[in-house]
């Protein structure tokens, strides 16, 4: 009796922790792709940005 609480227990313990490690897996790999969005949204807003200088430049003179 003993051993089959413990063996429920143990193996909750168990597949809480493997649905644990999927969920951040998961976080992690949809994260990566809001990082390489953001990095390029980042690169686009800077080029807009020196070519916005460059015209303003261009344009005072």
């Amino acid at each position: 009796m003993n051993t089959i609480k413990f063996i429920e227990k143990y193996h909750r313990k168990v597949s809480f922790a493997m649905n644990i490690s999927i969920f951040g897996y998961s976080v992690s790999c949809y994260i990566n792709e809001l990082y390489k969005v953001a990095y390029q949204m980042l690169l686009l807003a800077i080029i807009f940005i020196v070519f916005d200088l460059a015209i303003y430049k261009f344009t005072k003179d």
